[in-house]
């Protein structure tokens, strides 16, 4: 079985689909690579040379259409049995994708199964949010640092200053019997950064 060049990254809505990963389990795919601290990345400033300095040439690039407008993905892929996963015997798998207007990083999407950099939050915690009275830095707060970070125009609602997500998945070994589960955490904000929607859902089975 040869392996897969990678997995293209999807609209900003979408994490990537479990069935996506399932080549990925013959072997090793893509180089490892650590996120960029927080910091490192400035959503409507950083610019994709800035990214490729840190990060080097992306596994995939493609074209996203956004509310009619087109913006460019690049997405950095590993997975691989080099380091533990968070879960025991399921399949570790690292993505990073940024989503670009005019060549400027306006999304960041992170998902991560690995121990060391996992992506997993309390879902608990949920509850705490509260619909035009939590803010959305109360929110990273709670949760920590965010997979996703979504700014204009990459947003896909009008009115939407920032969406911030947590996304957490895995899929079990051996992969090809199709057992994964997923947990998403979506959190869309004003302009005054007023939590202006939230949203949380799991499918499969832990």
């Amino acid at each position: 079985m040869s392996c897969p060049t990678g997995h293209a990254m999807h609209a900003p809505r979408y994490p990537v689909p479990a069935a996506a990963v399932i080549l990925l389990a013959a072997c090793a795919v893509g180089a490892p690579f650590v996120r960029p601290p927080a910091d490192a990345i400035r959503l409507g400033e950083t610019t994709r040379a800035q990214v490729i300095a840190l990060l080097g040439p992306p596994k995939e690039e493609e074209r996203i259409v956004v509310r009619g407008k087109e913006l460019r993905g690049i997405t950095y892929l590993y997975a691989g049995d080099t380091e533990p996963s968070k879960v025991p015997g399921t399949l570790g798998l690292r993505q990073l994708g940024f989503v670009l207007a005019d060549d400027v990083v306006v999304g960041e999407i992170f998902l991560s199964s690995f121990a060391s950099d996992h992506s997993d939050f309390d879902e608990s915690r949920v509850g705490e949010i509260v619909k035009g009275t939590t803010t959305c830095d109360a929110v990273m707060r709670k949760f920590g640092r965010p997979g996703w970070r979504v700014i204009p125009p990459a947003t896909e609602h009008e009115g939407d200053a920032l969406v911030i997500a947590y996304t957490f998945k895995y899929m079990k070994r051996p992969v090809l019997q199709f057992k994964s589960f997923e947990k998403s955490l979506a959190v869309r904000c004003d302009s005054s950064g007023v939590v202006r929607e939230v949203s949380y859902g799991e499918l499969g089975d832990r």
